[in-house]
């Protein structure tokens, strides 16, 4: 069973070891995600700070990516084990190394948790991002996206884990009531189920074909849950 030292928000430093895990998100795991392994790949550093966190400059002068400096609403939550289990557990496939080193990107390989740290660091095993909608007419909602946990890490209720203190942290969020996400192939998704344990329920019908991703469509669902 992998030790899960802890889950905490990831910040600035934590961007190189996200940027891998989200790769190897994409790149494993292509059939869960409506983003692709391929747009993302040779993408700078900062677009990676973007998407975690919204804390890239975009030439408005508040240090942030869209406009938003408020760090409460658009956030990323990382699952880190201790150095020791994530080395008990490999990763299930080869890594793909990246070219080399170009200006504002990292180098590196795709594969495990990126962080390039020492034997005793804790290593990136799991992620999931918050993100409150910015429009004034839905500013009661909030959406959770781009949720992964490493495979040989999974089973031991680490995605739960991050779940539950992601949905707490933006529960404290004023005015916000409700949370949605998208699931992909939802008839057979295991991401359904325990979106499900931790509260979230179906919206409508599943949209089908929603994607089509080497050639062969997918469906999706939306799913939401209520603050009450």
């Amino acid at each position: 069973m992998t030790a899960l030292a802890s889950v905490r928000r990831l910040t600035k430093d934590d961007v190189a070891r996200y940027r891998a895990l989200r790769l190897r998100a994409f790149q494993e795991s292509a059939s869960s995600f409506s983003e692709s392994f391929e747009d993302e790949v040779n993408q700078p550093i900062e677009y990676f700070q973007r998407v975690m966190m919204m804390r890239c400059d975009d030439g408005d002068g508040d240090g942030d990516g869209d406009g938003n400096n408020d760090s409460q609403e658009h956030f990323t939550l990382g699952a880190f084990a201790t150095a020791m289990a994530a080395a008990s557990h490999p990763p299930v496939s080869t890594a793909v190394s990246l070219s080399a080193p170009v200006a504002g990107r990292v180098p590196g390989s795709v594969a495990g948790s990126g962080s390039g740290s020492q034997e005793d660091e804790p290593v990136l095993i799991g992620i999931a991002t918050f993100k409150r909608d910015g429009r004034s007419k839905a500013r009661h909602k909030g959406y959770i996206h781009t949720m992964f946990v490493a495979p040989e890490h999974r089973g031991c209720g680490i995605g739960q884990s991050i779940l539950r203190q992601l949905i707490e942290q933006a529960r404290s969020l004023d005015g916000l009531e409700q949370m949605h996400l998208w699931v992909l192939q939802p008839h057979t998704s295991a991401a359904r189920r325990m979106y499900e344990r931790v509260g979230f329920v179906m919206q409508g019908t599943v949209v089908c074909r929603d994607l089509k991703i080497g050639g062969v469509y997918v469906d999706a669902a939306y799913m939401s849950l209520g603050f009450s």
